[in-house]
């Protein structure tokens, strides 16, 4: 069973790509959809409105299903409730009615559930729900029945407070789908349970624009499967959803390749926040692409290491990452060594063997540490695939450099790359450019660091004791020689592995403000 197989499949209904003129007239449903399959699903809670919930919810609106938005913006709910939810940019322009639901802030209350499921709920705060009385000019009746499937479409340092809070409503047989980025599918399953936990990946460009508004920049892959990775009605049901976003998306039996791929990737991203260049730009200056390509090599040793089957998507191919002599498949190494023992291996290796562990002064490395090498042809042409790829989106930047730039707040650079640096330390990989890229990252957060282009420079001479030292920080912030929320005296089982990924939060609070997604 291929996966181009299951996820592609002929343009639906020509009409799916007419554009209609905003605030002229609201999209019309495309079709009614089939009454068995839209009542296991019925109705579809978007959890977090902002670029990426706002975006899919929107179409699945348009597309005829029942919806219903959640978030904490006040501003943003009123202006649905109001004028609708408009999409905006070169892929589609429409605006829809809105059913939007006002909660509250990440964690602000410790609050006990009230008990069942109540009539006419909807405002719920913290970690449990209160009070599920209608209040003031609450819409009434939102909760009125068990939620059967959630879209989770919050940041991934929100996760946690964002399931407590849904959990109590959630059906017994109800679902989350992961909608974000990052290895979310373990915090979700602690709080609801594995059989309730449903993986997703997506890489498409959208941003909160303002409230009401999502400006849909450009399209990307998306996958949606189950976390064990077998082929269920409920998997069939959620990806027949996900096609009617985008007629594209793919029913897989590997999500975490792709979500292990996305963080190789984002390692790169969250490298281009570090300026004020565009995606494409920062990606496409000669000088800079050996560190991102060790930074997505970083990732991708640590993937193979912990046997994830790595998935390529929108340009990005984690094979062009692995040098030739280190890795045979995942997990396994060569006459039963270790991926670590091929690493240590690889950085006394010339020619195409490039930082696989850049802690390791080899001949990849000039005498100061700096990162000198030359690409591989395999890295060069990513790069440039990704380079294209970015270059047809009207989203120019990340969402990354928008949260430190624009909305001056926090990024999900530990939720994301933390996993990395732990699961790093447990197979003996270090990860220091990572480390030290997470720690850069929050000196922009706390003002200590401009966003410059030197700043990428500076990652790049990172020099082997400099990388140990980053690298052991970073160990002592993730839990130490435990990573991923393993226990180091008992291996995971199978099941437990493939979702055994752990969020590593700096524990700071997060302010109430802008876009969840």
């Amino acid at each position: 069973m291929t996966q181009g197989s299951l996820g592609m499949r002929q343009a639906h209904d020509a009409a799916r790509d007419d554009r209609d003129v905003p605030g002229e007239h609201v999209a019309k449903p495309r079709h009614t959809p089939d009454m068995g399959e839209d009542e296991m699903i019925r109705p579809v809670v978007i959890w977090g409105a902002g670029a990426i919930g706002g975006t899919i919810g929107a179409h699945l609106v348009r597309a005829g299903h029942a919806v219903r938005f959640v978030d904490i913006v006040p501003e943003h709910v009123a202006a649905m409730r109001e004028t609708g939810l408009r999409i905006t940019g070169p892929v589609t322009e429409f605006r829809v009615d809105a059913d939007a639901t006002l909660v509250g802030g990440h964690g602000a209350i410790d609050a006990r559930p009230t008990g069942p499921m109540q009539a006419g709920a909807t405002l719920v705060e913290g970690q449990g729900a209160i009070d599920a009385r209608p209040t003031g000019t609450m819409q009434a009746g939102v909760f009125d029945r068990p939620l059967t499937t959630v879209f989770l479409c919050v940041k991934a340092h929100h996760t946690a407070d964002a399931v407590r809070t849904l959990a109590p409503y959630l059906a017994a047989d109800g679902v989350v789908v992961s909608v974000q980025n990052g290895l979310n599918e373990r915090v979700i399953a602690e709080v609801v349970g594995q059989a309730r936990t449903f993986g997703c990946f997506v890489n498409f460009g959208a941003d909160y624009i303002e409230p009401g508004v999502i400006h849909y920049g450009g399209r990307g892959t998306v996958a949606v499967g189950e976390i064990d990775g077998s082929i269920t009605p409920r998997a069939r049901a959620i990806h027949a959803l996900f096609r009617d976003f985008d007629e594209r998306a793919i029913l897989s039996d590997n999500v975490f390749g792709y979500l292990w791929s996305k963080l190789a990737y984002a390692s790169m991203l969250f490298a281009t926040a570090l300026t004020n260049d565009g995606i494409a730009d920062a990606l496409d200056r000669p000088a800079h692409r050996p560190v991102h390509a060790a930074l997505a090599r970083e990732v991708v040793s640590v993937a193979h290491a912990d046997g994830i089957r790595l998935e390529p998507f929108d340009g990005f191919d984690p094979a062009a990452y692995v040098p030739q002599r280190t890795c045979v498949s995942p997990g396994q190494g060569r006459a039963g060594r270790s991926i670590a023992e091929q690493v240590d291996e690889a950085s006394t290796v010339t020619g195409d063997v490039l930082l696989s562990d850049p802690a390791v002064h080899h001949p990849g490395s000039s005498d100061t540490g700096a990162i000198t090498h030359v690409m591989t042809e395999a890295e060069t042409e990513c790069m440039d695939a990704l380079v294209a790829h970015n270059r047809q989106s009207a989203k120019t930047h990340s969402g990354i450099w928008r949260d430190l730039a624009v909305r001056n707040r926090r990024t999900e650079v530990d939720s994301q790359l933390g996993p990395v640096i732990a699961a790093g330390a447990m197979h003996g990989i270090a990860t220091p450019l990572n480390a030290r890229l997470i720690e850069m990252i929050h000196e922009i957060e706390r003002g200590e660091r401009p966003q410059t282009a030197a700043n990428i420079d500076e990652l790049g001479k990172l020099g082997s004791t400099d990388g140990d030292r980053s690298n052991e920080h970073m160990r002592s912030r993730v839990g130490g020689s435990e990573p991923c929320g393993r226990r180091t005296e008992a291996r995971p089982s199978e099941s437990e592995a493939r979702i055994g990924r752990s969020e590593a939060g700096s524990g700071r609070r997060e302010p109430r403000d802008g876009d969840v997604a």
